[in-house]
């Protein structure tokens, strides 16, 4: 959840943290506000002995805890977004004005204006704000100022302009820890407060936790092994050198510590173990790390395999499922013995003829086909050479007519084709000719149980209709093929013509 952010504000995993690091300063600073206001001393120092904060300082502080909290989610619009402008504009001012001050000597901050006779200590500048804290305020300004700005230079991102104020606020803890007051001194000013320079330092990292993704925080990815060894390294570099110096500093005034570079020897071995314990560890990690990673990578091998697998398998049954039911369409359109279109195809494609003969004002003709002696070869040689006979008789029609035409088997020894348009009648005599002339040629069979081949012969009738010259529609064009056909089988018989083809009659004009 750390990198999920709301849109453009606080990230969720960052949230509550910045929340508490802005009301944890915002009470320090109206803790020292109510001690100027009411003269009570404790207030102001926070703990006995510590240098006071000077009240333009709390405000300032004030000002800054609102700006963060006005635009904590993104949003610069309204009274906050007014607020947010005026009131980094109010600290860049007192900031700015604090430093010309005390480089020319004039009186252009307020903060003399404050409390002014609680302030007057005796000292060169009694009412005056601390350099170094005039010049935090500067930047935190600044950085509040351009937060999630657009324009704004990447390189100068608010994360990088709050660094110099937590090195500062850094030095002056290290200070006040070290009794060392060149670190939160400048010169003979008035020194930063103790609690100063702690509420700087969480302003500053308020500020930097509020965008996360963004300036040299986003190299840190969150879960993964160089943020958890950034995690463990930072605090350490920070916390170990100010923990080793504070002890040899203690060391050296309970007498502990003898010759001028005992300390320093001591600080310098201490921090040497200190990072070599912390870079061996940060090794254990980032292997465990590396060997996580390589495991997972073998698994990630082995699923992508499984998977590549099951695809293959997948696509498999996908194909053979595709064929089986192209198959299952194919039996259910085409006859399962001679593989040409059915009856019921058949009239598809006859329903279809007839609307583009319609549609185009053009003919075509329907032949219907049955088989002579095609039963004594039955009854002969059974049922399996009549079954190779129809098989081969199938073949020589398709191969006669046209690609545009139909052949179609009704059932038994019947057949149909339908010559697409434009025909004419001329035209289908012709075909029926030639479908009838390879017909009658010899069908050589091999059975089982058969020593040599032998050959059979048959013949057919055909009847012609002619859309729209012979019929309405498809009922009365199957009927008056059908019939002729019917005629030509005994003129045939009768007369033993052959070809036997007969044309339906022309319809009446009523």
């Amino acid at each position: 959840m750390g990198e999920r952010l709301l849109s453009p504000g606080i990230s969720f995993g960052f949230r509550n943290q910045v929340r508490v690091l802005i009301v944890a300063v915002g009470i320090v600073a109206a803790i020292v506000l109510l001690g100027w206001i009411f003269s009570v001393e404790p207030m102001k120092r926070i703990a006995p002995g510590l240098t006071s904060m000077n009240p333009a300082t709390a405000i300032c502080l004030e000002l800054c805890c609102f700006t963060l909290w006005a635009i904590k989610d993104g949003r610069r619009t309204g009274f906050r977004g007014l607020a947010a402008v005026l009131a980094p504009a109010i600290v860049l001012y007192v900031g700015l004005a604090k430093l010309v001050d005390l480089s020319l000597g004039t009186s252009l901050c307020p903060d003399s204006l404050l409390f002014a006779s609680q302030l007057n200590y005796g000292q060169a500048f009694p009412s005056r704000m601390a350099p170094n804290a005039a010049a935090c305020f500067v930047l935190l300004a600044v950085a509040l100022s351009v937060q999630g700005r657009p324009w704004w230079p990447r390189f100068l991102h608010p994360q990088w302009l709050v660094t110099p104020i937590m090195c500062l606020s850094l030095a002056g803890i290290l200070g006040y820890a070290y009794d060392t007051s060149g670190f939160y001194a400048v010169k003979n000013y008035i020194p930063m407060a103790l609690h100063t320079a702690i509420c700087f330092m969480l302003l500053a990292v308020a500020i930097i936790l509020s965008r996360p993704g963004e300036g040299y925080m986003r190299l840190i990815p969150r879960d993964s092994p160089g943020a958890r060894s950034y995690a463990m390294l930072l605090p350490a570099c920070v916390i170990l050198p100010a923990l080793v110096g504070g002890l040899v500093l203690y060391g050296s005034d309970q007498g502990w510590l003898q010759g001028r570079g005992t300390g320093t020897a001591i600080v310098a071995v201490l921090t040497i173990l200190g990072m070599t314990l912390l870079a061996f560890l940060n090794s254990v990690l980032l292997n465990r790390a590396e060997r996580i990673r390589r495991t997972g990578e073998l698994r990630l091998r082995e699923l992508v395999a499984e998977l590549d697998q099951r695809n293959r398998e997948l696509e498999q049954e996908i194909l053979e499922r595709k064929h089986a039911e192209e198959r299952a369409a194919h039996q259910a359109t085409h006859d399962s013995l001679t593989a040409l279109p059915n009856r019921m195809l058949f009239l598809e494609h006859l329903e279809n003829a007839i609307a583009r003969a319609m549609r185009h004002g053009d003919a075509f003709a329907l032949l219907y086909i049955d088989i002579d002696h095609f039963k004594p070869v039955n009854d002969r040689y059974g049922h399996q050479a009549g079954d190779e006979v129809l098989k081969e008789l199938a073949r020589r029609l398709e191969a006669t007519v046209r690609k545009v035409d139909t052949v179609a088997r009704l059932g038994g020894d019947e057949f149909a084709a339908i010559m697409d348009a434009p025909v004419l009648e001329q035209a289908a005599l012709r075909l029926a000719e030639r479908l009838s002339a390879a017909v009658r040629q010899p069908y050589r069979l091999s059975l089982p149980g058969l020593a040599q081949p032998f050959e059979v012969m048959v013949g057919m009738s055909v009847g012609i209709a002619l859309f729209p010259g012979h019929a309405d529609g498809l009922d009365d064009l199957v009927r008056a093929a059908d019939s002729a056909m019917y005629r030509a089988k005994l003129i045939g018989k009768s007369h033993g013509r052959s070809p036997n083809i007969e044309i339906a009659a022309v319809r009446s004009q009523a």
